[in-house]
This record gives structure tokens, C-alpha cells and sequence, in this order.
């Protein structure tokens, strides 16, 4: 009896904490080199959702964009093009040009992590500055969702049964 107890009180747990899965949010910072362009910074979904797909290039919204470090006033789109369009994006400041940023399909792309050198022109002569792209650290939540688990796996691993003994009248 008390195993159902304990297996209803697990599950029930489980369902009030469980969260539907979301895209990691990258957090993309240009730093400027060039005197006249401003350093910006702004989240994206790892796959977001795409919008405006031309044959080059697709657009979507980003979070948090900031320009010098105060925040922008509306959230702009931004449009990321294919190496055949030269490569990097479109930002409301200018267009960076250089290596592809995302992989898969342009109505179902995933952007890439790492450090880009950007552009002023397709012909790659003029550096503008680096966008360094990195994912977010896990929530909190997460990582105690995950200690309980492992938690739940050593409890089990530990437990031993009792042994039961049978008297007849």
C-alpha cells in the first residue's frame, strides 16, 4: 500500500512540476571595432521562429535588444541571410556581413553558438567588430529538477526489500 502511496505522490509531483520543453535562448553581444558602429546585445531562440523567408534569407524578433548598452525602443526583426546573400544579418544599426549563423532550413533554421567576425560589405574587407553568440545557464528550476532525479535514482538504487515471513495458525 504504501508503494501506491508513494508511486500517486511521485507522479502528481512530477505533473505540478513539469514545464512544457522551450529553445535554449542565445544571447548574441556584437562588439564594435569600427568607430562608427554602436555594440548591441539581444536574445534569441536557438530555433526560432522564422517569418518572411525570402530565398536567401528569413527574419525573426529578438528580446532584450539593447544599443550602447541602454535598452532600444521597440523590438525590431532581424534578418539572417545565407552564405549566397553573404552570410551574417540585417540589424536595424546596419548589415553585417560574413559566415552563415544558423544551420538547418530557412523556415526551420537553428542558430549556431561561437565567435563571428562581421563584415561592412559581401567582399569580407572591412571588419566592423564580433559577435560572440552563447546559450543561457539553466534555470534554477532545472537544476533542482535534476538533483531530485538523481536523488529518486540513489533512493531506489539504495532501497532493499524486506524479507517477509509466513506464519500459518
Amino acid at each position: 500500500m504504501m508503494k501506491k502511496i508513494t508511486l500517486v505522490a511521485v507522479l502528481l509531483g512530477s505533473a505540478v512540476v513539469a514545464v512544457p520543453a522551450t529553445a535554449a535562448p542565445l544571447l548574441y553581444n556584437f562588439t564594435a571595432t569600427a568607430a562608427n558602429q554602436p555594440n548591441f546585445t539581444f536574445n534569441i531562440d536557438s530555433t526560432p521562429a522564422s517569418f518572411n523567408t525570402g530565398p536567401f534569407s528569413f527574419m525573426v524578433n529578438v528580446q532584450n535588444y539593447t544599443v550602447n548598452g541602454a535598452p532600444a525602443s521597440a523590438t525590431p526583426g532581424f534578418t539572417f541571410y545565407t552564405p549566397a546573400d553573404g552570410g551574417g544579418f540585417n540589424s536595424p544599426t546596419a548589415s553585417y556581413f560574413g559566415q552563415q549563423l544558423f544551420s538547418g532550413t530557412l523556415v526551420a533554421p537553428t542558430l549556431l553558438t561561437g565567435n563571428f567576425t562581421l563584415f561592412s560589405n559581401n567582399s569580407l574587407s572591412t571588419a566592423l567588430g564580433t559577435l560572440s553568440v552563447t546559450s543561457a545557464v539553466p534555470e534554477p528550476a532545472t537544476w533542482a529538477m535534476m538533483l531530485v532525479g538523481f536523488g529518486m535514482i540513489g533512493a531506489t538504487a539504495r532501497y532493499r526489500r524486506r524479507a517477509t515471513k509466513i506464519a500459518y495458525a
